[in-house]
């Protein structure tokens, strides 16, 4: 889910607020900051939950197929990478460029 203000109240106004809350028990029971869901609305607006993980499939092996998805990809690895680094108390930096100049 995004954290801007504006793509919150559109998440909002498409999930609807039983959904909207159903999601917030979710986050609060699985207690992560980034985590993944499969689900699907029920015409009463009910959350339908399939699974939620901390790993759901996120990499990029699936882009030669389907190259549309390589931009949002590389852009929710960019966000993932900044949340880490925020978490660790840094401010810039990779993590990934990071643990490859240790090893």
């Amino acid at each position: 889910m995004f954290t801007t203000k504006e793509l919150r109240r559109r998440e909002q106004a498409f999930l609807g607020a039983t959904a909207m809350t159903a999601f917030g028990a979710v986050r609060h029971r699985v207690g992560l900051v980034f985590f993944g869901a499969d689900f699907a609305l029920a015409p009463s607006g009910e959350l339908i939950l399939f699974e939620c993980n901390a790993a759901m499939r996120h990499n990029f092996d699936h882009t030669q197929a389907f190259p549309y998805t390589r931009k949002t990809l590389h852009a929710v690895s960019t966000a993932f990478q900044a949340m880490v680094q925020r978490k660790l108390g840094r401010d810039s930096g990779c993590v990934e460029a990071k643990a490859a100049s240790t090893s």
